[in-house]
């Protein structure tokens, strides 16, 4: 059997795979990010559940948000406590199976690539559109990518290709420095900064989308300015590296409208109209837990 942590900044999402990639066993329980005793504590509570409820564990992949550099300490500043902290050195204090440590967008990945049935010579690029932007590559044979710096799918800090439309004093600044990544508008909160802009108020992502579908105009101008957006950015992705398939993943994408809408703007930004499928994710809010638990 094996165990699947998916470790957010809010909850921890466990999962246990058969061999046959059946789930047997489930749970999610808050994350303790406050104080890493705790954290390693809970790590280890959830072992032992599902130790107690499916048997011997043959392997435990873990994702995390962030990077874990070559000295295994831990990049990732939504992290709170655990943030810089050695953390594979701590692992193999609390975890005796052998396990594998990947950031969280790459789960995520893993899980799609075997959810869609990516065939052993297709390549997937997985789009996260949540609280930020972020993305994962899937390569023949389902084999993760991260690159020679672990960047790799990081084109949420790339700018955003329209920026140059944009007036300089309504350029969004990003979390990282810089201005106009695409991070800052195509992120949930971006979408509600581009509503704010046009109306002075503030709103989420799906009471925006509750208003576009009423019509409203200016969350319908809104809209149309994100799939434009979001259409210029992917096909930059197209262009790059070609994918068999493009999956959407965080709170974004469960707005159905965008799998229409984006790849029909696709033809303005491509060399000629693509035919690369657009998907939604699969496996919900366990995804990311069952691509850890396929890690090798």
């Amino acid at each position: 059997m094996r165990l699947g942590l998916d470790i957010g900044g809010t909850k921890i999402a466990a999962t246990v795979i058969s061999p046959e990639l059946d789930i047997l066993w489930q749970i999610s329980t808050p994350t303790p990010k406050q104080n890493l005793n705790d954290f390693l504590l809970c790590i280890n509570q959830l072992i032992q559940q599902a130790i107690t409820k499916t048997g011997t564990l043959t392997h435990i992949g873990i994702g995390i948000p962030g990077v874990v550099n070559e000295q295994g300490v831990l990049n990732a500043s939504n992290m709170g406590a655990i943030n810089q902290q050695p953390i594979e050195t701590l692992f193999k204090k609390y975890i005796p199976q052998p396990f594998s440590i990947e950031n969280d967008a790459n789960c995520f990945a893993l899980a799609q690539a075997h959810g869609h049935q990516l065939g052993k010579n297709e390549v997937m690029f997985t789009a996260v559109l949540g609280t930020g932007v972020g993305g994962a590559w899937v390569l023949p044979n389902r084999t993760l990518w991260s690159g020679a710096q672990n960047l790799a799918g990081e084109w949420g800090h790339n700018p955003l290709p329209d920026l140059s439309l944009i007036p300089i004093e309504q350029q969004l600044t990003c979390q990282c420095g810089q201005r106009g990544c695409i991070d800052t508008y195509l992120s949930g909160s971006g979408f509600s900064q581009l509503y704010f802009q046009h109306t002075g108020e503030q709103l989420d992502a799906p009471a925006i989308i509750t208003r576009y579908r009423n019509q409203e105009k200016t969350a319908c101008d809104v809209f149309g300015r994100y799939t434009h957006y979001l259409a210029h950015g992917l096909a930059t992705i197209i262009h790059t590296f070609d994918p068999t398939c493009i999956v959407l993943g965080g709170g974004m994408s469960t707005i159905q409208e965008l799998y229409q809408a984006v790849p029909q703007h696709w033809a303005n930004y491509t060399l000629k109209p693509p035919v690369t499928p657009l998907l939604p994710p699969v496996f919900g809010d366990w995804a990311g837990a069952i691509g850890a638990a396929l890690l090798e």
